[in-house]
């Protein structure tokens, strides 16, 4: 039997990680702009998908740039390099939040009731996005996680 001198990269298999995963507290790289991502946004939304979230940022399933991924009612998501420009709204408390990297641990956080932010979409668009309510509180949920923030947090809002 022949070995190939090459063989063929094997597919990055991407998962959840856990709640003490170092990558969570690390503040992720800005990403250049027209950067590929193989398989990352992908990942983003199975595995959001698969555990019932509603967003996900890419240190939590391994990857240290800033990328997240957003489900809002019907509408899905890919927010690159995502910035919180004005936060016009009454800072309110969130309550029960929880975290997928976190199962089972639900806090009260404060949180900007509306939020504009800046971002870049899967085809290097930039968007400008007013956010408000339970939108505007997942936007900061997944932004914090960029910044190496969870809710768990010494240095949370909670």
């Amino acid at each position: 039997m022949t070995q190939c001198a090459n063989p063929p990269p094997r597919p990055l298999q991407r998962y959840l990680v856990g709640k003490n995963s170092k990558l969570l507290k690390t503040v992720c790289d800005e990403v250049e702009f027209g950067t590929q991502f193989p398989g990352l946004v992908s990942d983003l939304f199975r595995i959001m998908k698969e555990n019932g979230g509603v967003g996900l940022a890419a240190p939590q399933i391994g990857e240290t740039v800033r990328v997240i991924v957003i489900k809002y009612a019907s509408t899905f998501a890919l927010m690159i390099n995502p910035v919180i420009i004005k936060t016009p709204g009454k800072i309110v408390t969130s309550m029960n939040e929880g975290c997928l990297s976190f199962p089972g641990l639900r806090v009260d956080r404060k949180r900007h009731k509306r939020v504009i932010v800046e971002y870049f979409d899967e085809n290097w668009k930039k968007v400008k996005l007013d956010a408000r309510g339970l939108l505007a509180f997942i936007v900061q949920h997944e932004i914090d996680h960029l910044n190496g923030i969870t809710i768990n947090s010494e240095d949370s809002n909670a």
